[in-house]
């Protein structure tokens, strides 16, 4: 299956957090059991003038993507995720997973060699933890939520959308 998103933020977030919540999250006890995996193994693209899924049949399209729920333990992260994808449009999705959510160590941790090395890499990416900080907080996805539960209750549409392969 392939799935058509209408932006590159649409695109990273089914990546860095809805594919996630799918198979091990929110979901993850849902049946069928099995309902995840088309979603999860589908190949994406950018391409907002034809946005939809090419599989005809499946067996779960409907999911609770603006739940308060899920939005009060994600929502933040996602926000995150939205700014940095907006405002860096071609870093890589596995970047911003990484530092989505990326807390400044303490001093401690830096002794550590797994801290040290992805603080490095935070350094080398954003120059400082202030930058990475103010990327992901800027943007029209604010910790209001609004833009981006506009997004996901795209995504929920595109996901009921079945295009020609």
């Amino acid at each position: 299956m392939h799935i058509n998103f209408r932006n590159r933020v649409q695109e990273v977030l089914w990546h860095v957090e809805i594919t996630g919540q799918l198979s091990d999250g929110m979901w993850e006890n849902s049946r069928p059991y099995d309902h995840y995996q088309p979603w999860c193994d589908a190949t994406t693209s950018v391409l907002p003038t034809y946005v939809g899924h090419t599989r005809a049949w499946i067996r779960k399209d409907s999911y609770a993507l603006t739940s308060r729920e899920l939005l009060g333990i994600i929502g933040e992260r996602m926000c995150f995720a939205a700014n940095l994808a907006f405002n860096n449009p071609t870093m890589s999705e596995g970047v911003i997973r990484e530092y989505m959510d990326y807390q400044q160590p303490r001093n401690s941790d830096l002794k550590e060699k797994y801290w040290l090395d992805k603080h490095s890499k935070m350094l080398s990416t954003f120059g400082s933890y202030a930058a990475l900080d103010a990327q992901r907080r800027s943007g029209p996805y604010g910790l209001d939520m609004k833009e981006l539960i506009k997004e996901l209750q795209d995504i929920k549409k595109i996901m009921k959308t079945v295009i020609e392969d």
